[in-house]
């Protein structure tokens, strides 16, 4: 594992691998702007789980991997309100 944690989801990412950021708040959601680290994570090819509960999103994700073929599809699905 690269020292940095954005090197290593880059690699995730840059491989196709889908992979969500999401907080354990109950009602705050995810906001890139706070923190250095949001502000690198927005850069990459992440899925921001904004305020979906981890229910939700392993839900989503799921529905989206079963049905997408591509790491962007899957992206636009799950940060799309429905």
């Amino acid at each position: 594992m690269p020292d940095n944690i954005i090197e290593y989801i880059h690699r995730l990412t840059t491989n196709g691998i889908c992979v969500v950021i999401t907080t354990q708040c109950l009602y705050e959601g995810v906001n890139w702007e706070i923190y250095e680290v949001g502000r690198n994570l927005a850069k990459e090819n992440v899925i921001n789980g904004k305020s979906m509960t981890i229910e939700n999103l392993t839900m989503k994700l799921m529905w989206s991997l079963a049905h997408y073929k591509n790491i962007t599809d899957v992206k636009n699905f799950m940060e799309k309100e429905l």
